[in-house]
């Protein structure tokens, strides 16, 4: 447990069971490629389609198991002392920016350029 008003527990065995999960879909993507590969010039769309089930099927058991990892991730609500101030649009960014930065790891919100990144890496992949 951390200190502070952010308290996580370890996520060790989250971990462990991802890497599994990954290590397995290695292991079922090797033999699907090696007995594929044999007819892809027969079958290109055949092979396509087990390469994108492979890609694909990943995504569900590590999207469960981080979902309970951010499940590990406790507030305790600290005492707040609320003032009024006026600042500038460009300070209130600067203000924002800094707060994503420091709590990017607890923040829930939907990273675009990581799923064009995710997207683009599957399409070369496959």
């Amino acid at each position: 447990m951390t200190e502070g008003p952010i308290r996580t527990a370890s996520f060790l065995n989250y971990q462990i069971l991802i890497f599994i999960v990954v290590f397995v879909w290695a292991l079922m993507g090797f033999e699907i490629a090696q007995y594929q590969l044999l007819t892809l010039y027969e079958t290109p769309y055949t092979w396509i389609a087990w390469a994108v089930f492979a890609l694909v099927s990943v995504i569900p058991a590590i999207t469960a198991v981080t979902w309970r990892m951010k499940a590990r991730v406790r507030f305790i609500e600290p005492e707040w002392d609320f003032r009024e101030r006026e600042i500038s649009m460009s300070e209130y960014e600067q203000m924002m920016k800094q707060y994503r930065n420091q709590y990017r790891n607890f923040l829930s919100f939907v990273d675009s350029r990581l799923i064009a990144l995710a997207c683009l890496l599957s399409v070369s992949a496959v």
